[in-house]
């Protein structure tokens, strides 16, 4: 139960942090932003974050102290080689793709709607069209969504050529 924790650490072997529990070390664990922190900082702060945290995993990558598809050993698995007894076709574990192609199967697998780097442009922009259209302060640069489905909606529209 990781509610009300951060991940101390979070760039890289990071550990759960609660009040009530000691930190219990984590292999292949990286967080970023409030969950590394804790609720500080706005998004000009959790960006240099993110790419630090990215930097642990490329370093650990690297190094070899994290490898892709390797799993963590499971409870009950006393082997130490991650298997679960389970039938695996040596794509990341239980017939997992690894890599970009893993995450996007897991994301869609759980419901989620993933947004890419041009989807995220589009809603920059469309925020920072929405200062200039309606706000009360001037040098405001954004005028954030407050809804989900308008964010997505955003990040799907294609603009049209002028």
């Amino acid at each position: 139960n990781f509610h009300g924790a951060v991940i101390r650490g979070g760039g890289g072997g990071g550990s759960s942090e609660a009040a009530s529990t000691p930190p219990e070390k984590i292999e292949g664990l990286y967080a970023s932003g409030w969950l590394k922190r804790g609720p500080s900082g706005i998004i000009g702060t959790n960006i240099p974050d993110a790419k630090d945290t990215v930097a642990s995993i490329l370093r650990d990558l690297k190094s070899g102290s994290l490898v892709p598809g390797r799993e963590r050993v499971e409870e009950g698995d006393d082997t130490g080689d991650g298997d679960d007894g389970g039938d695996d076709d040596g794509r990341g574990g239980r017939g997992a793709p690894r890599g970009r192609e893993g995450l996007d199967e897991l994301l869609r697998s759980r419901g989620v709607t993933a947004v890419d780097w041009e989807g995220y442009r589009r809603i920059d922009d469309a925020e920072r069209r929405r200062a200039k259209g309606g706000s009360n302060h001037p040098d405001k640069p954004r005028e954030k969504f407050t809804n989900v489905e308008d964010m997505m909606r955003a990040a799907s529209e294609v603009e049209e050529e002028e």
